[in-house]
């Protein structure tokens, strides 16, 4: 079972009570950075936050919630390589959150996520 499955459950569990796309985007942000493992909540608002800023027009939260959900798995070391649902300015804001909470992080989990990072050409 992946995190984001966890996630996934507690994001249908919240939107039941959302009654307007600004209480679903809370509701996802909530939502992620319950799941989040392995970093402050700061930065896992930090890195909500710029995902979730592409769903403030959108008419639909499903594509943004796949990408925090992908979020979730890698920060657990299980990021799916073939769905890779990640935009290259994800992979920055990840590169830069770790990077500034990387002295607080556990090791195995900043090795995992840069090394992810370093893959996909966006470190600096």
């Amino acid at each position: 079972m992946f995190v984001s499955d966890r996630f996934n459950k507690l994001v249908a569990r919240s939107r039941k009570n959302a009654v307007d796309h600004a209480a679903v985007l809370n509701a996802l942000e909530s939502s992620f950075v319950a799941c989040l493992a392995g970093i402050s909540e700061a930065g896992s608002r930090e890195i909500a936050s710029a995902v979730l800023a592409d769903a403030v027009d959108a008419p639909t939260t499903t594509a943004v919630t796949v990408r925090l959900a992908a979020v979730v798995d890698l920060f657990a070391g299980d990021y799916d390589e073939q769905l890779d649902p990640l935009l290259e300015s994800d992979w920055d804001v990840v590169r830069d959150v770790v990077g500034e909470n990387a002295a607080e992080m556990d090791m195995d989990v900043v090795n995992y996520v840069m090394g992810k990072v370093l893959e996909k050409g966006r470190l600096e």
